[in-house]
């Protein structure tokens, strides 16, 4: 995502070009803040995210992820995955305090408040990622194939695989057992996380979600 609005929605961050995230107010259009950011060239896609309580953005910087402060526009830290990351998405967990960044090789998760490394979940490239309401569980979608996987104990799940779709979003709510996922073509599938079985499909008017 180049943009993400603020959980107040009074504020809208944006990466403009590949150096630069401006913080602007939603109801005067203003910019508040530009966060100086270094993208790596090779970077496989472009994001911002903040964390749940609005006080820290996480967006590409170097090699790794950088976290902001979004009042002052501070550095907290910069945290680079293992292996061969190549700045996909990345999510923070409902609490604010684990960052899930995703890869081609999986998954890594960060402490936000140490920037330690937890656990990596290694496996099939994955093009997005999201925490269920617990913060316990994390998602990731790559392909046609969507994992489950704990956060504390490591154990992983197949919940959907080789489906139908060509996985590009994924999308978990704030309460409920169930997740999104969206594919090039513009469908939309709702899951159950528990069993990875279908709630429902939606068909858009065409093109990628």
């Amino acid at each position: 995502r180049y943009a993400a609005f603020s959980p107040d929605g009074k504020t809208l961050a944006t990466i403009e070009g590949r150096g630069a995230i401006r913080l602007r107010g939603t109801a005067e259009g203003r910019t508040a803040l530009v966060i100086d950011c270094d993208v790596d060239a090779d970077a496989r896609s472009l994001f911002v995210s903040y964390s749940p309580d609005g006080k820290v953005l996480a967006a590409p910087h170097g090699k790794g992820v950088g976290l902001w402060e979004t009042a002052t526009g501070q550095q907290l830290m910069v945290m680079v995955p293992d292996g061969d990351w190549d700045q996909s998405p990345v999510a923070f967990s409902p609490s604010g305090t684990i960052l899930a960044c995703a890869s081609r090789e999986g998954i890594q998760l960060f402490d936000c408040k140490t920037g330690r490394a937890g656990q990596r979940f290694k496996g099939s490239s994955c093009d997005s990622v999201g925490f269920l309401p617990d913060g316990q569980r994390v998602v990731a979608a790559g392909g046609g194939d969507v994992r489950r996987m704990d956060v504390v104990t490591g154990n992983e799940r197949i919940l959907v695989e080789n489906a139908d779709l060509d996985i590009v979003a994924l999308a978990c709510p704030p309460r409920g057992e169930h997740f999104a996922v969206g594919d090039r073509k513009g469908s939309i599938r709702l899951y159950d996380a528990k069993t990875g079985g279908v709630i429902g499909t939606y068909e858009s008017l065409g093109g990628s979600i």
